[in-house]
């Protein structure tokens, strides 16, 4: 497998267009993807000026998700985070991706609300030395933090 963490879009301290990003230590996950179960649309463009490699990539993901891909070579920056499917239809259209688009978006766009539904109020805990085996395992499963300590706890409970 090879999951992809996707950025929380909201929280997440990034700025493509001028290059000042959030230390990864800083940045906050939305979930994970896998790209090869994934359907994949590429844009590149070229700055003449100083040679740098910058541009897009449109994922669709085996969920019905939209993750858009962003990167930068000369300032080595990489932001991937979902987007609304109105979004992922202009971005096809603005990127010569017409057929695709009218194939994928032929009825009414229904919008995907992020994240799953509320499970109760939260509860904070820290997890110390514990938090990079969570990610870890919540990587291998292509499953969120939270849904893996549920998980863990229910277990643990049992």
């Amino acid at each position: 497998m090879d999951p992809t963490c996707i950025d929380d879009y909201e929280t997440y301290a990034g700025d493509y267009e001028t290059g000042t990003y959030a230390h990864a230590s800083e940045q906050s996950h939305a979930g994970y993807f896998s790209e090869s179960a994934a359907t994949y649309w590429h844009e590149k463009t070229v700055d003449g000026a100083n040679l740098n490699t910058r541009g897009q990539g449109l994922y669709r993901t085996a969920q019905d998700r939209w993750v858009l891909r962003r990167w930068s070579d000369r300032r080595g920056a990489i932001d991937v985070h979902y987007i609304e499917p109105d979004k992922a239809r202009e971005w096809l259209v603005s990127n010569d991706y017409d057929d695709d688009a009218a194939e994928l978006f032929a009825g009414p766009i229904e919008p995907v609300r992020p994240g799953r539904p509320e499970i109760g109020n939260p509860v904070q805990v820290r997890l110390g030395d514990l938090l990079p085996r969570v990610d870890a395992f919540a990587a291998e499963t292509l499953r969120s933090r939270a849904d893996v300590i549920r998980q863990l706890i229910r277990e643990g409970l049992d």
